[in-house]
C-alpha cells in the first residue's frame, strides 16, 4: 500500500488528536487547536476534514456516543489516530525536516562556485 498523505489542515487535526491522548470528539479536537493555533476551523471545514481522514484511513471512530443530554442531543464520534495517520504525519514531519536542511544550505552559498 502507498504512503498515506494529508494535507496541512489534515495534519493539524490528526496532530491535535495525537495531543490529547489520541482520543477524542470533534469538540475536543477544535478545543485543541483553538488552543494551540489561537484559532478553530469553520464547522464545514473542520467536518469535511474529519470525514476526509476517515475516508483515507488517517483517523476511525474508536466508538459513537449516542444523543442525549450531555452531548447536546446529538450523536458524538470518538476518534483516534490510525497507524496509517501516525505514517503520514511522520512523513510530512521527514519531508519538512528534509526541506529544511537543503532551504539552509542553499541559504548558506550552496555548492561552491567554480573559478
Amino acid at each position: 500500500m502507498r504512503n498515506p498523505k494529508c494535507g496541512e489542515t489534515e495534519e493539524i487535526i490528526i496532530r491535535a488528536l495525537l495531543n490529547i491522548d489520541n482520543e477524542g470528539s470533534g469538540a475536543d479536537i477544535q478545543r485543541e487547536i483553538a488552543r494551540v493555533l489561537g484559532r478553530g476551523f469553520t464547522p464545514g471545514n473542520f467536518y469535511g476534514t474529519v470525514d476526509s481522514l476517515i475516508d483515507k484511513g488517517l483517523i476511525e471512530v474508536k466508538q459513537y456516543e449516542s444523543p442525549s443530554p450531555k452531548t447536546g442531543n446529538r450523536s458524538v464520534r470518538i476518534l483516534e489516530v490510525s497507524p496509517r495517520g501516525k505514517e503520514a504525519v511522520v512523513a510530512k514531519e521527514r519531508m519538512r525536516r528534509s526541506f529544511e536542511a537543503s532551504y539552509s544550505f542553499f541559504r548558506s552559498g550552496g555548492f561552491p562556485s567554480e573559478t
